[in-house]
């Protein structure tokens, strides 16, 4: 049955025995590089998950060093849930995608070697499928696994990885959101690459992720964004769900992701959508340029410990993100030429 934003969705015992017996096999597909000692940490909250039926995919992304095979080698005498695959193209739709094409599962689940995942975040991401009729994307809630450091407060004072404690479904119709950009730079408000799961059959059909975005290319991110994106505007639908949880490290340094590079992969795949991008980013530039007003009187349209070189560097990615994309696309069609 359907369930509409911020409706209960507690299940009973008996529904879950139920859910639980029926449960798809799932594959869980973590993307690694020279980071061990952190993904030994996720893993083994990966083989505690409470669900029946699922294989954890370690894709090791152009490894300079044996430590994460010699961890994985490890774990296999313990355990036959954890499998291991190299993939040699750095960046992490490269790895991703080499995580797909071995995965075996009917629901694709991804998250980050730097997380610890709750004991039911694999069955409840599962669950959120069932939340409306044409899912084929959800992401879940992610909590900070510490708060130590400046930047990794104000990574939760300026919104975090966190989208609420109620359940949205997106879509293009009945559940289209009142943003001026939407659906183009309304993705990051799906949730993050760090707990997201696709069904099997729309990575596929779409071919997995672009290779040209995410850490370990110019972009630095946004590959998650632009899976989103296409969900959306494929006439699919995104479910957030809360009840999902895990718990990511931030980093204890300022970064910035440049999203606005993934509606340049947009635009430029998809070019009949340019006179409905300019037309709502001509709504959202009078938004910045109210924001701006409001700041020359005075008023505070950041939040007040929010540093001014964050700022800068926030639009500075924003800025160079599109240059990012077609310089970090260019890349991977030569790579791919040459290969």
């Amino acid at each position: 049955m359907r369930e509409k934003d911020g409706s209960n969705h507690s299940s009973s015992p008996t529904e879950d025995c139920t859910f639980l017996t029926n449960a798809p096999f799932v594959s869980v597909i973590v993307a690694t590089r020279e980071r061990p000692d952190s993904l030994a940490l996720c893993l083994i909250s990966l083989l505690a998950l409470r669900y029946p039926r699922y294989e954890i995919i370690v894709v090791d992304n152009a490894p300079r060093t044996s430590a994460t095979a010699e961890l994985i080698q490890k774990l296999s005498h313990e355990t036959s849930h954890v499998r291991y695959v190299r993939e040699d193209h750095p960046g992490v739709g490269w790895a991703l995608n080499r995580g797909i094409m071995a995965a075996r599962g009917e629901i694709f689940a991804f998250t980050d070697d730097d997380v610890v995942v709750d004991a039911h975040w694999l069955v409840n991401i599962v669950k959120g499928f069932g939340a409306a009729e044409k899912v084929a994307c959800v992401t879940g809630l992610i909590l900070p696994m510490e708060l130590e450091t400046q930047a990794q407060f104000l990574i939760e004072a300026w919104g975090g990885f966190s989208r609420g404690f109620v359940r949205r479904v997106f879509d293009r119709k009945e559940n289209r959101p009142e943003w001026r950009l939407y659906p183009y730079l309304g993705p990051e408000r799906f949730g993050s690459g760090a707990s997201m799961a696709f069904t099997a059959a729309f990575l596929h059909n779409e071919k997995g992720f672009d290779p040209a975005l995410g850490a370990g290319t110019r972009t630095g991110g946004a590959h998650e964004l632009e899976a989103f994106f296409r969900v959306v505007m494929r006439g699919y639908q995104v479910v957030y769900e809360p009840a999902s949880l895990l718990y990511h490290l931030h980093r204890r340094d300022y970064s910035r992701w440049r999203e606005q590079a993934y509606w340049t992969k947009c635009l430029l795949d998809n070019p009949r959508l340019v006179f409905d991008f300019f037309g709502k980013f001509l709504c959202g530039l009078f938004s910045l340029l109210r924001l701006q007003l409001l700041k020359q009187k005075g008023e505070k349209v950041y939040h007040p410990c929010y540093p001014k070189e964050l700022i800068l560097t926030e639009w500075r990615g924003r800025l160079y993100g599109p240059i990012a994309y077609i310089r970090s696309r260019w890349e991977m069609r030569k790579l791919s030429s040459g290969s």
